[in-house]
């Protein structure tokens, strides 16, 4: 691609017309009074890359460290940094089931769904709270916290013992990459769309190992609610319950909300998503100024920002 800085994925291939892209890109950004934020990798990995293995080679440590240090010497201007957009699509869906420095800050977007219990029970409570750990806690805790959930560390290892695994399915951090890994973030960047109703379920059989029966939860949208054009729940008062767990769970952490957005049917008459936005971000500001959450930025979601995934190339 044209503008691909790194055409091959190796810094020795440098595409010079793709590092002025961008930084005329980012120049115009400044000179129209706003701030750059930049994501160094949102699904997309150059085809050399992708035929070694792509994230399951190990070697791509070592590729992403040098595209990294070749981004951050040549466009200087970027204060704000996400490492990786939504690492559990990645994994899940790319490789699950197959779907196609200076004075900068940097982090890694994480999308977090509000879990919202289906009941006051406390099974449904316990099971809404697993769905968190789970679906964002299983990436923002070793780096926010150190380690994997006590949840999800528990849940897999009990899961695979009675699945006759030698032992658990979940890799052991060592204390060494704990520590080396905890705290590597200069803000918390959460990607923030939908809210579902989560129940607790019975436990599942052990004939098929799976992330959802470790989970142990079943999920629905209440048929109450509002959604988009893609059945996306909307649910402003989510988001800012979602801003209080992160407060909560996480110490107070300086926020980024680096998504947040609806899709509608592509017309003028767009009521929906202007509500969204509307909604949303009174949501926000609430949680910002009446529960003292500590939000520092926030980026909508634009036409162009789900392409590269799922059927986006179709």
């Amino acid at each position: 691609m044209i503008f691909r800085i790194l055409p091959n994925g190796l810094d020795g291939s440098v595409n010079e017309n793709g590092i002025i892209y961008y930084q005329q890109l980012i120049k115009a950004i400044i000179d129209h009074g706003m701030v750059p934020v930049a994501t160094l990798y949102h699904y997309d990995l150059p085809q050399p890359l992708q035929e070694i293995g792509g994230w399951t080679n190990p070697e791509m440590v070592k590729y992403f460290v040098n595209y990294a240090r070749v981004a951050f010497q040549s466009f200087d201007k970027v204060q704000y940094w996400l490492t990786f957009n939504d690492p559990r699509s990645v994994c899940r869906l790319g490789y699950g089931e197959g779907f196609t420095l200076q004075a900068s800050k940097l982090s890694i977007a994480i999308n977090l769904e509000w879990s919202e219990p289906a009941s006051d029970s406390e099974a449904d409570i316990a099971a809404a709270e697993r769905r968190n750990m789970f679906e964002f806690g299983l990436y923002a805790n070793p780096i926010l916290k150190g380690n994997w959930p006590q949840v999800v560390i528990e849940r897999v290892e009990n899961r695979s013992y009675q699945e006759h695994f030698p032992k658990s399915r979940l890799p052991e951090f060592t204390k060494d990459e704990i520590d080396y890994i905890n705290g590597t973030f200069d803000f918390a960047a959460i990607n923030m769309f939908y809210t579902i109703l989560v129940a607790d379920i019975d436990e599942p059989e052990y004939d098929d190992p799976g992330y959802i029966k470790d989970m142990k939860a079943k999920f629905a949208a209440d048929p109450s609610w509002d959604v988009g054009e893609n059945g996306n729940p909307i649910v402003p008062w989510g988001a800012r319950k979602s801003l209080n767990w992160l407060k909560n769970t996480y110490d107070n952490p300086e926020i980024f909300i680096t998504g947040n957005g609806v899709s509608d049917n592509g017309n003028l008459e767009d009521d929906i998503r202007v509500n969204y936005y509307k909604n949303y971000l009174v949501a926000i500001l609430d949680a910002m100024y009446e529960d003292n959450v500590n939000v520092i930025g926030y980026t909508a979601w634009n036409f162009l920002d789900g392409f590269e995934w799922a059927e986006g190339y179709r």
